[in-house]
């Protein structure tokens, strides 16, 4: 009787699911026939109301096809509220239509223009990768009459599209080292020189890596930007930043590193692991778990039991699961046996 009960409550639990799993598709199932109807978009973009456009256009992450990308770039021509415009940049970042690059720079004219959208048409243009737009935007950037916010959105389209662009680079180099600039416009500028492999800011970027005077996010930016410039070659400079003082700038430098492929990048996420900095520990771990670096079994199966931060722990346990390694029972403690404060 009680089997019987068991099994009858099984099933009934059993049919509330199944019930509940067609109930989601067929709720979800109007709205995929939609995303996947080209036809349905294009009589929105003829017939529909602007609503019916952002409503439409604002969250597409597949191209529609060149129909229905041409009727996009069409609205531009119409009289359209600006929700409109927006949602079809959005289409064109997401998408990359790369048959936009024109339209995008004729907009960047267009008056009167807010920051919101002089921003989704910067960003979009660095996205379809737009090289053509690089006068437009340097002659942007000198005007004095941009906001820090777009002079920001500039400099991060420098660092996509910049490439080989001695012009360019020479910008961005003189944003770092002008210390009128505001800290975050420089920050960005150092990010941007990194994306840019700029080997000509080499020298500068490592000094501002090791000025302890420099302003902390330019200085942690600085550990990013010479480990994409340098890779394996930045090394050396990045492992002596484990330990600084400030906290963030070795948290940024163990990140930096775990991005490295090497042996030796494993080598000295090893030694992070003894850092007092929790995130300094975390990042390493993670650095260990992409590099796939078995060599650190033992200091992670310390770290699984006795770091005295459990999201180390967890993560170090997790890292050892994903080499296929389990704890022993008992833990060999003797290779990494802490620093006694007198010795500091």
């Amino acid at each position: 009787m009680v089997i019987n009960m068991i099994i009858m409550k099984t099933k009934v639990v059993g049919l509330i699911y199944l019930s509940s799993f067609f109930m989601l598709i067929l709720l979800a199932l109007p709205y995929f026939l939609i995303a996947n109807n080209v036809e349905y978009y294009k009589e929105v973009l003829i017939y529909g109301t602007d609503s019916d456009i952002v409503e439409a256009f604002s969250n597409i992450r597949k191209n529609l096809g060149d129909d229905v990308n041409k009727l996009i770039l069409k609205l531009f021509n119409e009289n359209h509220d600006i929700k409109v415009y927006k949602a079809s940049i959005n289409y064109i970042k997401i998408n990359k239509i790369k048959s936009a690059k024109s339209l995008l720079l004729k907009e960047l004219d267009r008056k009167p223009v807010n920051d919101d959208y002089r921003e989704d048409i910067i960003v979009a243009l660095a996205e379809i990768n737009a090289k053509e737009s690089l006068n437009k935007l340097i002659e942007l950037y000198n005007n004095e009459n941009i906001s820090s916010r777009i002079k920001l959105d500039i400099i991060d389209a420098f660092g996509k599209l910049g490439g080989s662009n001695s012009k360019v680079e020479n910008i961005l180099i003189n944003i770092v080292e002008d210390k009128k600039n505001e800290t975050d416009i420089r920050a960005h500028a150092v990010l941007s020189l990194g994306e840019l492999k700029s080997k000509s800011s080499v020298g500068i970027i490592r000094k501002l890596l090791f000025d302890r005077y420099e302003k902390e996010i330019i200085r942690m930016y600085s550990a990013f930007s010479l480990e994409k410039i340098e890779g394996e070659a930045a090394i050396g400079d990045l492992s002596k930043l484990i330990n600084d003082k400030n906290h963030k700038v070795a948290e940024y430098a163990a990140k930096a590193l775990s991005d490295i492929n090497s042996p030796r990048a494993g080598d000295i996420l090893m030694k992070a692991l003894r850092s007092d900095y929790d995130a300094v520990r975390y990042y390493a771990i993670l650095g260990l778990k992409k590099l796939k670096y078995k060599k650190a079994y033992k200091i992670l199966e310390f770290k699984s039991k006795y770091d005295s931060n459990s999201k180390v722990r967890q993560l170090a346990k997790s890292t050892l699961e994903e080499f296929g390694l389990k704890s022993t029972s008992e833990t060999d403690t003797k290779d990494f046996k802490l620093k006694d404060k007198k010795e500091e």
